[in-house]
């Protein structure tokens, strides 16, 4: 083989290689970026009689503590999330008021969780169920 030729496959192979590189890098930074939940989703996952907020609850009257925790996790994760939202209709200082008051009581639903404090995590679910209305009626 010829100078040139070797010179050649030698490039076409670092190219190639370098081309699997960046493929799996981008790959990898897809999986890396977790796509904030939008209000619909958060809305569908945590009120109502089977949302996770009443399934937080449950767990914690029944005292099966890993379950709360994991649902308290899961209740703190959607509480950041919302304020990261803009909502179809209402200001941004009433969004940003809601939305902060919403993640403080997803906190401290999780947090009650992590405590084993079941009349904390009633408390919470409590609160959080009176905070619905005033939200909706800015924002919905």
């Amino acid at each position: 083989m010829t100078t040139a030729r070797r010179l050649v496959a030698c490039f076409a192979i670092a190219a190639f290689a370098l081309s699997l590189g960046v493929v799996a890098q981008e790959k990898k930074d897809k999986k890396d970026t977790k796509k904030t939940p939008t209000t619909k989703e958060i809305m569908k996952k945590v009120p109502g009689k089977e949302g996770l907020c009443a399934k937080c609850n449950a767990a914690a009257k029944g005292e099966k503590w890993e379950d709360a925790k994991k649902i308290g996790a899961e209740l703190k994760a959607y509480g950041e999330a919302l304020g990261k939202n803009t909502p179809k209709k209402g200001d941004k200082e009433s969004w940003e008021k809601h939305a902060k008051g919403f993640s403080e009581v997803m906190t401290e639903i999780a947090d009650a969780a992590d405590k084993k404090d079941k009349d904390g995590v009633a408390a919470g679910a409590k609160k959080f169920g009176g905070m619905c209305a005033d939200c909706h009626k800015a924002h919905k």
